[in-house]
């Protein structure tokens, strides 16, 4: 009986230390395979693909050199100054491009430098609503914003709106001419594509006569 008592006692041993293991084994999956979000947005929530733009407003900080680091608003030319390395080109670049173009100036002056571009205020991104709409003026885009979108952020439109006659400038790049668009609001309640409403991008001014 006693043998019998000690053999049952090692066998419920090693089930449970197989359980144990296989337990192991599988969280170590599930953290392997478990999505990786760390790097994919800044703490204040903007997405390291954001490119940056003039007005914005950017937080540099060199680990441990509180003389290096400073709170910046990107110029008109698209440039920002830092202590050092003087003018550097910000506009047109993602936070990570711009730490890495810091990165490499500053390697002149002192040993690998840990550096962080932080966005306090994305004013780049803004589309301008003018005419008949409660309240006409700039407001900041959020993803995949439309003209309607827009226009129910200022209120929607007066009495005396065109609905009709929605027209959206947009301004010109060193690829494209200044584009003018036509919206129509009726298109957009027929669901129909042909002058329907259209995705935002950061600087469109929309018109409502």
């Amino acid at each position: 009986m006693i043998s019998r008592h000690n053999t049952h006692k090692r066998i419920t041993q090693h089930l449970l230390i197989g359980l144990l293991i296989l337990m192991t084994l599988a969280g170590a999956v599930a953290c392997s395979s478990a999505p990786q979000t760390t790097g994919r947005t800044l703490t204040n929530g903007v997405p390291h693909e954001y490119v940056i733009g003039a007005g914005d407003v950017l937080e540099i900080l060199v680990w441990k050199n509180e003389t290096l680091s400073r709170t910046v608003t990107v110029r008109p030319d698209g440039k920002i100054s830092l202590p050092l390395i003087n003018d550097v080109q910000a506009a047109g670049l993602t936070p990570m491009e711009l730490r890495e173009t810091i990165v490499a100036e500053l390697k002149k002056f002192k040993d690998v430098p840990e550096v962080s571009v932080i966005i306090t205020d994305a004013k780049s991104r803004v589309a301008y609503l003018m005419g008949q709409v409660v309240r006409p003026g700039a407001y900041p885009l959020g993803p995949n914003a439309t003209v309607i979108q827009m226009i129910a952020q200022a209120g929607g439109f007066t009495p005396f709106a065109d609905r009709n006659g929605i027209i959206v400038i947009r301004r010109a790049t060193k690829d494209a001419k200044e584009q003018r668009i036509q919206v129509s609001y009726r298109a957009i309640l027929d669901g129909q594509n042909t002058k329907g409403d259209i995705a935002l991008q950061a600087g469109d001014t929309i018109i409502v006569p």
